[in-house]
């Protein structure tokens, strides 16, 4: 019986690599179809999508191939942020960040000497993806950007990245500051793990308030089109993620969906443009169908396998392959 089981799942997992690059259907004795999606096309260079919960890889495009990440860079400096700091917790912003940022540079019109709450500082890094707010979290966790880099890389290994290296909280180019896609898909996975990660990532809008430098509060407006109702790029299974932009690194974006009980990531690396949006809901309708699929067509496979060898009663061999899985059960 365990070398049926181990067949089966083996013939599953084949016919679950051939369905991303051709479509087609297998039907059951009673007439049901389960169809197969093809992997979809997209323009990003570099890609991946993930089930966070199992780490099982959906789909990926070069996703080891080293490239510059550019804002999705702050996810990191976000995890970092909530696993040292209270939410309470002043940051001040300092005259060499302040006067380090260009033309350029995103940001929130951040003044010498200005106080604001960690909080606030994290939902203008998310929303706003301002570069002084990056630099100001640094500063305030490690002292100096450089330091904090060092903590940057350190964490990306312990959530497994292989092939990243930081060297600044922001992401503005820089030859020795480069991810991967799967490495960017680990972090964020381990960043989703916090409720307040979440709660900000999928906010349209936050609304700094006065502080010793400013007079009136100031909005931060999300740059995630994929959460706003009112977007073209709209998808109501999008929880949130993080956009980027450098003329080296072209529009990235990671991106956390949930659909019931089913969660993906998605990282999409050197797309074009608005175009990352359309990669990224290719990928997240592939992956929930991938995975609406595979369970079908293993519920399939266990039907044959209890007409044709009378599976039953202390041997029943379920087959789970949205868990890439054989578990064997005694009833």
């Amino acid at each position: 019986m365990k070398k049926i089981c181990t067949y089966i799942l083996s013939l599953l997992m084949l016919v679950s690599v051939i369905g991303q690059a051709f479509a087609f259907s297998l039907t059951n004795t009673y007439g049901a179809t389960v169809s197969l999606p093809k992997a979809p096309d997209i323009v990003g260079e570099c890609a991946i999508l993930i089930e966070p919960n199992t780490g099982t890889v959906l789909y990926e495009k070069d996703p080891n191939k080293k490239m510059y990440p550019a804002s999705i860079t702050k996810i990191m400096t976000a995890l970092l942020t909530l696993e040292h700091c209270d939410m309470n917790e002043t940051v001040v912003y300092s005259k060499k960040n302040i006067e380090s940022l260009t033309a350029e540079d995103s940001n929130i019109q951040c003044k010498v000497g200005e106080k604001m709450k960690v909080k606030d500082c994290l939902y203008a890094l998310m929303l706003s993806s301002a570069n002084e707010a990056a630099t100001a979290l640094a500063e305030h966790i490690s002292g100096n950007t450089e330091e904090f880099a060092k903590l940057m890389n350190a964490r990306a290994k312990k959530a497994g990245a292989k092939n990243t290296h930081f060297a600044n909280p922001n992401g503005l180019h820089n030859e020795n500051h480069y991810v991967t896609a799967y490495d960017m898909a680990m972090i964020m996975k381990d960043a989703i793990k916090y409720p307040a990660f979440l709660d900000i990532i999928h906010s349209t809008t936050y609304t700094i308030p006065a502080n010793n430098k400013r007079t009136e509060p100031f909005t931060s407006y999300q740059r995630h089109m994929m959460i706003y109702p009112t977007s073209q790029y709209y998808d109501a299974d999008v929880i949130g993620g993080k956009t980027g932009y450098t003329d080296q690194a072209g529009k990235t974006l990671v991106t956390y969906a949930k659909r019931g009980d089913v969660s993906l990531i998605s990282v999409v690396l050197k797309s074009n443009g608005d175009v990352v949006f359309e990669d990224t809901k290719k990928l997240l309708d592939y992956g929930f169908k991938k995975l609406k699929d595979d369970t079908g067509f293993a519920k399939l496979i266990y039907g044959y396998l209890v007409q044709h060898y009378e599976l039953s009663g202390t041997d029943t061999c379920l087959l789970l392959m949205d868990q890439k899985a054989v578990k064997k059960s005694k009833t």
